[in-house]
C-alpha cells in the first residue's frame, strides 16, 4: 500500500480532532470518577444505619438484662458495640473520601491560622493529647471550600496529635512560604515518625505503617488529604525520620490565594511610591529636606537590589500645601499611575485629603509627618511619633525640673488642637496645671496682649505648637520682651523659624 500524503490543511483538521477526542475522552473519565464517587457515597451512607441500628440493640439488651447476663456475654455485647462504633466511623471517612471527588466546590475566604487552631483544639480533645503544644505563624488565607479545606487539615492534624501522645516536649509547629506561584502549607511534628522509603504508599487508602499498630486508625486520612489537594490542582508530600516526627506540605497554586498581592508584587515592574507634599509653599524649606531623604533611601535601597527584585520609583507632586491641589494630585497617583505607596503630606488637611483617596482606592498610606494621634487606619501607617512618644515624658521632665503651670499656644487646626488636648490630658495625670490656652490663626503678627496674658498667669513653661509662617514672629517677639528664661518645650522643630531664640 502506498503511503497517503496529507496536506498541512489535513494534517491541521486532524490534530484539530485527535485534541477534540482527547478532551472528550478526560471529560468522560473525569465524568465517571465522579459518579463512582457518589455511587461510593450512597452506599457508605446506607451502610450506617443498619450499623446504628444493631449498635442500639446491643445496647437495649445489655440495658434490659443486665442482671442476667454473664460477665462475659456483657463483655461480648460491649465488643459488638465497639465494633459497630468502628464502622460507623469507618463509613464516615469514606463519604468524606467519596465526596470530596464529586462536591461542587464553594469558594469563601478560609482563615488558614484560625482554621488550623479549631483543628488542633478538637483533636487534643479527641485524642486525649493535652501535653502537646502548637506553634503557628501567621498564614496566608486561602479562597476555597471550607468543607474540604477543614477535612484535609483535620486529617494531618488528627495524625500529627495521635502520633505525638507521650512524646516529650510534643509540638506541631505550622508555617508557610510563597514559592513556585503558589503557597505551600507545612505542618510538622516531632511524633513517632517513620521510615521515609515507605512514603509513597501513605496517600493510598488503607494504608497503614508497622509502627502505628499500636495506634488508632484506618489509613484513609492522607489519601482523603491527597485527594483535597488535587481538587484544587495542588501537591502534597510527606517526609518521616523514624522516632523523630514528620512534616505534611500541601502546596496550592495561586488562584485559591484570597490575598495575590504578594505574588502579583513579584511580577510587576517597580514599586511605585507617589509623594504628595508642598515643596515650592509656605512650609518648602522643610519639605525639601524630606524629599533629598526619601532620595536617598530610595537610592540606598535599589543599588542593594531593590525590594525583592524591584526597584522604588519615586513619583513626586507638589501640592504647595493647597488642599484642592493635593486632592488632584493623589487621584491622579491611586487612580491613573496605580501607585503601590502613598507618603507626604505637610499639614493635616493635606494629609486627611491623601488618607481619603489612599482609603478609596485601597491605597498603603505612609504618613512621616508627626502626628496628633487618632489618624491611623486600615491603610494608613504613621511612621512617625506619636503624642505620648512626643510629649508624655517631656512634660514630666518639665514639673520636675520647672513647674507645674504651663501655657499653651496652638495653630487653630487638627494637628494644633488635638496635639494641645494631649498636652492637657498628660498634664493633668502627670499632676500639672494649665494656666492658660490659646489658638492662633494664620493672620495675627502682634503678639504683644498674647505675651502679657502669659506673663500675668505667672506660667512655669510655655508649651508652643505654632505651624504657621506668621507664629514665627511670635518667638522673636517673645525674646525681645527678655522671656528667653521661661522654657519653651514643643513637638513641631522646623528649622527657619525662631523657636531657637526662646
Amino acid at each position: 500500500m502506498k503511503n497517503e500524503k496529507y496536506t498541512p490543511k489535513q494534517r491541521q483538521k486532524a490534530e484539530k480532532t485527535k485534541i477534540k477526542h482527547s478532551e472528550t475522552t478526560k471529560q468522560a473519565l473525569k465524568k465517571a470518577y465522579e459518579d463512582l464517587d457518589s455511587l461510593i457515597y450512597t452506599l457508605t451512607h446506607e451502610l450506617k444505619s443498619p450499623a446504628r441500628e444493631i449498635e442500639l440493640y446491643a445496647e437495649f439488651i445489655e440495658e434490659d438484662n443486665r442482671d442476667k447476663l454473664l460477665p462475659q456475654s456483657i463483655k461480648d455485647i460491649q465488643s459488638i458495640r465497639d465494633t459497630c462504633q468502628n464502622i460507623i466511623s469507618l463509613v464516615q471517612l469514606m463519604m468524606d473520601y467519596s465526596r470530596v471527588g464529586f462536591k461542587v466546590i464553594e469558594k469563601k475566604k478560609i482563615d488558614m491560622t484560625l482554621l488550623i487552631r479549631q483543628c488542633f483544639d478538637e483533636q487534643v480533645v479527641t485524642h486525649d493529647n493535652q501535653s502537646v503544644r502548637l506553634q503557628v505563624e501567621k498564614l496566608p488565607e486561602l479562597y476555597g471550600d471550607l468543607f474540604m479545606i477543614r477535612l484535609m487539615l483535620m486529617n494531618i492534624i488528627s495524625n500529627s496529635v495521635k502520633f505525638t501522645l507521650g512524646r516529650k516536649n510534643a509540638l506541631i509547629n505550622v508555617s508557610s512560604r510563597f514559592f513556585d506561584g503558589g503557597v505551600e502549607y507545612c505542618i510538622r511534628d516531632n511524633g513517632i515518625g517513620f521510615d521515609q522509603k515507605y512514603a509513597d504508599n501513605l496517600f493510598e487508602p488503607f494504608q497503614r505503617l508497622q509502627n502505628e499498630g499500636a495506634y488508632e486508625g484506618n489509613g484513609i486520612g492522607l489519601a482523603t488529604v491527597k485527594k483535597v489537594v488535587e481538587r484544587f490542582d495542588g501537591r502534597v508530600s510527606i517526609h518521616g525520620t523514624l522516632n523523630k516526627g514528620c512534616v505534611v506540605c500541601v502546596w496550592f497554586p495561586e488562584k485559591y490565594l484570597y490575598y495575590t498581592e504578594l505574588l502579583e508584587f513579584n511580577r510587576k515592574g517597580n514599586i511605585k511610591v507617589g509623594v504628595v507634599s508642598d515643596f515650592t509653599g509656605a512650609c518648602s524649606l522643610n519639605e525639601q529636606g524630606k524629599r533629598a531623604a526619601y532620595i536617598l533611601a530610595a537610592d540606598e535601597i535599589n543599588a542593594s537590589g531593590g525590594i525583592l527584585g524591584r526597584k522604588v520609583e519615586l513619583l513626586f507632586r507638589d501640592d504647595q500645601g493647597d488642599t484642592a491641589l493635593t486632592a488632584m494630585y493623589a487621584a491622579e497617583l491611586t487612580e491613573q499611575e496605580h501607585v503601590n505607596v502613598l507618603m507626604g503630606s505637610t499639614l493635616s488637611p493635606t494629609r486627611d485629603m491623601l488618607i481619603s483617596y489612599a482609603n478609596r482606592n485601597k491605597t498603603l498610606y505612609l504618613n512621616t509627618q508627626q502626628t496628633e494621634g487618632g489618624v491611623a487606619d486600615h491603610y494608613t501607617f504613621c511612621l512617625s511619633a506619636m503624642p505620648k512618644q512626643q510629649m508624655y515624658y517631656m512634660l514630666e521632665y518639665l514639673i520636675n525640673h520647672y513647674g507645674k503651670k504651663f501655657s499653651i499656644i496652638a495653630a487653630d487646626y487638627n494637628f494644633g488642637i488635638l496635639s494641645a488636648e494631649w498636652v492637657k490630658f498628660f498634664l493633668h495625670e502627670l499632676g500639672g496645671e494649665v494656666v492658660g490656652c490659646e489658638y492662633l490663626d494664620d493672620r495675627i503678627y502682634d503678639f504683644n496682649s498674647l505675651i502679657d496674658r502669659i506673663i500675668k498667669v505667672d506660667t512655669d513653661v510655655l508649651f508652643s505648637l505654632c505651624v504657621y509662617p506668621n507664629h514665627d514672629e511670635f518667638f522673636r517677639q517673645w525674646s525681645r520682651r527678655g522671656l528667653s528664661y521661661i522654657p519653651n518645650a514643643t513637638t513641631t522643630c522646623i528649622a527657619v523659624n525662631h523657636q531657637h531664640v526662646t
